[in-house]
């Protein structure tokens, strides 16, 4: 009786971090009749499962006390930049992001197992797909669909998407590209024809969105993982098998191909710009955010080295930011303290400038465990689709911070989640 008991709380436990896993996906969305948000609900679904796997961190910890090594190094490094800190509860804003993040990768971790990662991959693809729903209502009439998204959405959300309103991009970056090698993982191993088809039209929906979006870094990162995964599933994982799935691809192709050029076009045609055309056309505009964008990376350096050891505090690199850059930022901001230039664009820049050499060096050693644990297990288990599917998504994920910033909960939940999806890939069976 008691081992049934265990088995159904540890269940339930488990339901709490997969809804809070699809509910960290969306938009904050608040409860009608109250002021509660679904962020607040998530994060109480995130909390209650750690909680209870406290005495089982042990068994983790010496598994991979290496890694838990470094990630303690990491986040005490962040913790001690908060001394220096001139917005405290901006800091703590973000602090809390990160910790969010930490809470999730263990909850995955311990709770869950190989079997369970369909369940994980499930809620984050569904939520995705949510995401891209609510896309489609910007290219009608992005004004009168705002008005409609102030009801549910909280008004830091709000904020955010007029911001990139402002500044030519359609919605905002909710990170589903990189979410390209899952789809196509599903679509190759699935014999559900209806299901393939969903995940085609899944697939050919991103192309088109995040073309029309806007965003040339999206764009990046969609061909980046699209082509790494075409290229290792054609000549590593199919090189002895049969090449019956290699010819059903090529029409799907050919159809992809059409829709992305279909979507570039009417980009142009209907907003005067695209993601692609940016990248091939720059504009003024395009190169004068080039260069504020390396001034940037600059006064991160400056004021890293003025505050060599513990960085001036998480978000705070905008009050030590030039009168001329701030004036700059005005032109599209709505608040100061929460977008674009008020951070630097670049993870090892932001760090280096608001947590010190420790804070940068900490996650540098992080990526690097990160990235020699990914080559290792892959050079050795070149079958493992899924695993090479789930290391694409991660470092697409981790491309983004190297051209945008990375501070809000929905880039850091998503970071911490694909790492702890790729730890329970490798877990014994």
């Amino acid at each position: 009786m008691n081992k049934i008991y265990k088995t159904g709380f540890e269940n339930c436990l488990k339901a709490f971090t997969i809804i809070s896993i699809f509910l960290y996906r969306l938009f904050s969305i608040r409860i009608l009749g109250t002021h509660i948000y679904t962020n607040q609900i998530a994060y109480i679904l995130t909390i209650v499962p750690f909680i209870f796997i406290v005495p089982k961190l042990k068994s983790e910890l010496y598994k991979k006390r290496r890694f838990f090594l470094l990630l303690s190094f990491f986040l005490i490094s962040i913790t001690l930049s908060l001394s220096k800190s001139l917005d405290i509860i901006s800091s703590m804003k973000i602090w809390k992001n990160f910790v969010i993040g930490f809470l999730l990768f263990n909850n995955l971790v311990v709770y869950f197992s190989k079997k369970d990662i369909s369940l994980i991959l499930t809620a984050l693809l569904s939520a995705s797909f949510v995401n891209l729903i609510l896309q489609i209502g910007f290219f009608i009439s992005p004004q009168t669909y705002l008005k409609y998204l102030e009801i549910i959405l909280h008004p830091s959300g709000i904020d955010y998407l007029i911001y990139s309103l402002n500044r030519g991009r359609l919605f905002g970056n909710t990170f589903e590209e990189v979410f390209i090698p899952i789809i196509l993982y599903f679509f190759v191993s699935s014999r559900n024809k209806n299901f393939r088809f969903f995940l085609f039209c899944f697939f050919l929906l991103i192309i088109f969105l995040t073309n029309i979006a806007n965003w040339r870094t999206k764009l990046i990162v969609f061909f980046v993982v699209s082509i790494k995964w075409i290229i290792f599933y054609k000549f590593i994982y199919q090189k002895r098998a049969t090449s019956s799935i290699s010819k059903k691809i090529i029409i799907p192709l050919l159809l992809i191909f059409l829709i992305f050029y279909f979507s570039n076009f009417f980009a142009i045609k209907v907003f005067n710009k695209s993601a692609l055309f940016r990248i091939i056309f720059p504009e003024n505009t395009d190169y004068r955010n080039i260069n504020i964008r390396i001034e940037m990376w600059k006064k991160a350096i400056e004021i890293g080295n003025s505050n060599l050891l513990l960085g001036v505090g998480l978000g705070n690199y905008y009050y030590y930011f030039d009168s001329s850059l701030k004036n700059y930022s005005q032109f599209y901001l709505l608040k100061k303290d929460e977008y674009t230039l008020t951070n630097p664009h670049n993870i090892f820049f932001s760090l280096f400038s608001e947590s010190g050499v420790l804070g940068v060096i900490s996650f540098m050693l992080l990526v690097i465990y990160f990235f020699s644990f990914d080559f290792k297990y892959i050079k050795n288990n070149r079958k493992n689709l899924l695993f090479f599917s789930l290391i694409l998504s991660f470092w697409g994920l981790f491309m983004v911070s190297l051209f945008h910033p990375i501070y809000d909960l929905t880039y850091l939940s998503l970071f911490w989640i694909l790492r702890g999806l790729i730890i329970v890939e490798t877990k014994s069976s």
